[in-house]
């Protein structure tokens, strides 16, 4: 998800630091790694799938110089070729087209229809806590990722605690700041990726995932999965459950968050715990990571390149995956036909 500026910025860095303009990177060694099947750059408020490919990597000028090696061994799948190379062909969109239907429309297999409730199927009845962490659901949107995280703590037994965060907002131009008169009310309405909500609910034993990098050392990186142990006024005692410090206990503390520029008029400057409930995520958010059982929920089609790769890639056991697809608000993307469901798949073959 590197854009072609930042490889740019390293380029010209290294060339500055070295004092070698005639080699890239002041002939230094790089190695990147990535999978342009998944999800590509955010480009705000991009119109066409051309503005998002223009800023990938590989349209850098260094990029005849780099040594490509392919990674050929699925390690999370290694005991089922057939879905590994149906995984491979939804990745580069060269699934077969179905007569009547667009083009970049792919069957999901029977045994991932979810019929019935999805939580439920994910997470059972939640009495295995230390197995959570290896269950997921994942949507397409932060809005349902709300709705589905609320719905599923009211499912957990104990009592709900909400930490309400402290909002401003601040203006680049001082002036501005004294007079804008935004009121608190609105800030605290506001709710954005990478952000911790304004009122955060939890109850003991939920499962959160980290927002911002705190200690790596400790582990605290940003989308380590937590479960809380011990909720104090002004500190949250958590369990890792993820990594090489798997099971150590670690004091999470509020900080000030801040939103990127551009995203509002202004810079919002929330001080709250920085962690979300983890039940459900964005397939966005969820890259890198591994699951036991993985739900995909849709109220809305899919939008970008590589977002069904990445949803149905997450799970080490395709019979752990369940597909469920709202009737409401899918009009133009997924069908149900003679009994069969079909799923969006938008793959930008000039990047694969």
């Amino acid at each position: 998800m590197m854009t072609v500026h930042i490889l740019n910025c390293i380029d010209r860095l290294l060339k500055d630091i070295i004092q070698d303009s005639n080699q890239p990177f002041g002939g230094k060694k790089i190695l990147i790694g990535g999978d342009f099947r998944q999800t590509l750059p955010i480009v705000p408020h991009a119109t066409n799938p051309a503005e998002i490919i223009e800023l990938c990597i590989n349209r850098s000028s260094i990029w005849n110089h780099f040594k490509k090696l392919t990674l050929i061994d699925n390690m999370r799948l290694q005991a089922n070729s057939e879905f590994n190379e149906w995984l491979l062909k939804i990745g580069a969109g060269t699934t077969p087209a179905i007569a009547g239907l667009h083009p970049n429309m792919v069957e999901i297999p029977s045994s991932m229809i979810c019929v019935g409730d999805l939580i439920s199927q994910i997470f059972g009845n939640f009495a295995d806590t230390d197995d959570l962490a290896n269950r997921i659901i994942l949507t397409a949107t932060n809005e349902m990722v709300e709705k589905i995280n609320m719905k599923i703590l009211g499912y957990l037994p104990g009592e709900e605690r909400t930490y309400r965060s402290i909002d401003t907002h601040i203006f680049e131009d001082e002036d501005e700041n004294e007079q804008a008169g935004i009121q608190v009310e609105f800030l605290n309405s506001l709710s954005t990726s990478g952000m911790p909500p304004y009122e955060l609910k939890l109850k003991l034993g939920s499962v959160v995932i980290l927002l911002r990098n705190l200690d790596h050392r400790k582990g605290l990186c940003n989308g380590t999965r937590l479960q809380i142990v011990r909720m104090q006024q002004k500190s949250i005692t958590a369990k890792i459950l993820s990594g090489v410090n798997h099971g150590e206990l670690v004091c999470l503390p509020r900080i000030n968050l801040t939103t990127k520029k551009g995203l509002y008029p202004f810079i919002l400057k929330r001080k709250q715990f920085p962690i979300r409930l983890a039940y459900a995520m964005t397939i966005n958010k969820s890259q890198g990571q591994t699951f036991n059982a993985v739900g995909i929920h849709l109220n809305k089609r899919l939008f970008g390149h590589g977002q069904l790769y990445v949803a149905l890639s997450r799970c080490r056991n395709p019979n752990n995956i369940k597909i469920f697809i709202e009737e409401t608000d899918i009009t133009q993307g997924d069908v149900l036909k003679n009994g069969r469901q079909y799923i969006t798949n938008i793959v930008y073959p000039g990047i694969v």
